[in-house]
């Protein structure tokens, strides 16, 4: 999956089918729809998830660990 997350285009399959397909941002954060069949998002992805969960909602643009470290540190 961390190497998915480099790519220019990411399909994800289920069953033989077209299940997602996008950029990896698009793909990558739509994690509930993932775990429903159990893939999980590369790290980053997930963290950006629980986040949100605790009501810290990182803007779209951020996309790798080091603009979302300095994100957290304003």
């Amino acid at each position: 999956m961390e190497e998915a997350a480099r790519a220019d285009e990411v399909i994800v399959l289920n069953e033989g089918k077209i299940f997602l397909q996008g950029k990896p941002d698009e793909v990558f954060r739509r994690g509930k729809e993932l775990k429903d069949i159990r893939l999980s998002a590369p790290f980053f992805y997930e963290l950006v998830a629980s986040l949100a969960e605790e009501g810290i909602v990182v803007p779209p643009h951020i996309h790798s660990l080091e603009e979302l470290e300095e994100f957290l540190c304003r």
